[in-house]
């Protein structure tokens, strides 16, 4: 279990065609990221995928990505229009993320 410092939730917004090759994003040790999809991409098949270190005991590698999952809070079988993902920050530093949208790349 991680240990909290400073507990924040941040929220990321994913938006079809944006580009972020370029962008890393920085959490603390502590904070919550949820990622969320906006309405263009509600009804899509989205896979997320982070070099964030998801465990204390994890080691950092930039190469590294592992596919997140997918939170799902409603209880409609069929509703996942509301599904998110979360990540609780272990060590403080940057990540990079990407993410596919129905199988592409």
């Amino acid at each position: 279990m991680c240990s909290v410092h400073d507990e924040q939730v941040r929220i990321l917004i994913l938006n079809e065609n944006e580009d972020n090759n370029e962008e890393l994003f920085r959490l603390k040790t502590g904070w919550t990221l949820q990622i969320v999809l906006s309405a263009g991409l509600s009804a899509r098949k989205i896979r997320i995928f982070s070099n964030a270190c998801l465990n204390e005991n994890d080691q950092f590698q930039r190469n590294n990505y592992q596919e997140l999952k997918w939170v799902y809070p409603s209880n409609t079988k069929y509703d996942d229009s509301n599904r998110y993902v979360s990540i609780l920050c272990c060590k403080s530093g940057s990540f990079h993320y990407y993410f596919t949208i129905d199988g592409t790349t």
